[in-house]
């Protein structure tokens, strides 16, 4: 609960910081890419810190290129 916590307060701290000046130049899409990694970042870090399963992008990229090299090792053989 109290990593969650510390997380939440990481977030709006560095809210805080950068989304005055993003307000003041009204960037508004660069707003909204924040707000979207800002979100995906808080949820991934309180999902880590009451030790949730987290997904791991090098997982995805394996079973993407993993076929990829089986047919490249199809068409010219093992390298």
């Amino acid at each position: 609960m109290l990593f969650g916590l510390t997380v939440i307060a990481a977030a709006a701290a560095v809210m805080a910081i950068d989304f005055p000046g993003i307000w003041k130049r009204k960037e508004w899409k660069e707003m909204t890419v924040y707000f979207l990694f800002l979100l995906i970042g808080l949820t991934l870090g309180i999902a880590q810190a009451r030790h949730l399963p987290v997904p791991n992008p090098l997982e995805w990229i394996i079973k993407i290129h993993l076929p990829i090299k089986h047919l490249l090792e199809m068409i010219y053989g093992k390298f």
